[in-house]
């Protein structure tokens, strides 16, 4: 039996107001993906060539060699690929069912975007 849904909140939306509710948050993709609400909390990922490339790297941002890996699987450069828009037809989805992605994201209180 799952438990009861708990407050979610992106890295970066997370505020002083939060920790004094809540001391410990953690990441749901290490902990919750047997949960129902596992999926609201996905962040995008593109697969090329069998591997996984995610855009979102937290306050450390997205490794420079992840990034050129990526460049380097598609052949081309950031200026290229992004932004990059993304859509599926609604019935093959529970969640964002479209989006885009402005470049790998990082940051706490304000997102900064890297190329």
């Amino acid at each position: 039996m799952s438990e009861p849904k708990p407050e979610l909140k992106q890295f970066g939306e997370l505020s002083p107001a939060d920790f004094q509710r809540h001391p410990v948050w953690i990441a749901c993709h290490t902990e919750d993906f047997a949960e129902p609400w596992f999926n609201e909390t996905e962040q995008p990922h593109l697969f090329v060539s069998g591997k996984s490339f995610g855009f979102w790297g937290g306050m450390a941002g997205v490794r420079p060699d992840r990034r050129t890996a990526l460049y380097e699987a598609l052949g081309k450069g950031p200026e290229a690929l992004f932004p990059i828009r993304f859509s599926t037809d609604a019935d093959l989805a529970t969640g964002v069912a479209a989006g885009q992605i402005d470049g790998f994201y990082r940051g706490t209180r304000v997102i900064d975007v890297e190329f």
